[in-house]
């Protein structure tokens, strides 16, 4: 029984990591890379990409590391979470 319910919140927290994660990418990141991720003129594809990629590459932009020829918005307004949130989403998506 103790196992079940074990399971059973796992998946509750991966379900609502997700659901942040997909909600956090449709509005703040779908209008340059697409609705399903898979990059539009000069903004890369995401999809399909590791989730800790995605995070580490996240954080250098927030931590202002990683340089861009174009603003990227949400690295003065992403928090550690959300990086990680929108990176497992961006994970799941082929």
């Amino acid at each position: 029984m103790k196992k079940m319910i074990m399971i059973m919140a796992l998946l509750m927290v991966s379900i609502s990591t997700y659901a942040g994660g997909k909600e956090y990418f449709a509005t703040n990141c779908a209008s340059c890379h697409g609705a399903t991720a898979q990059g539009q003129g000069m903004f890369p594809k995401l999809a399909g990409k590791d989730a800790k990629f995605i995070t580490a590459e996240l954080v250098k932009f927030k931590a202002k590391t990683r340089k861009m020829p174009f603003p990227v918005p949400v690295k003065d307004t992403i928090t550690d979470e959300q990086a990680k949130e929108v990176a497992e989403f961006i994970a799941t998506l082929k």
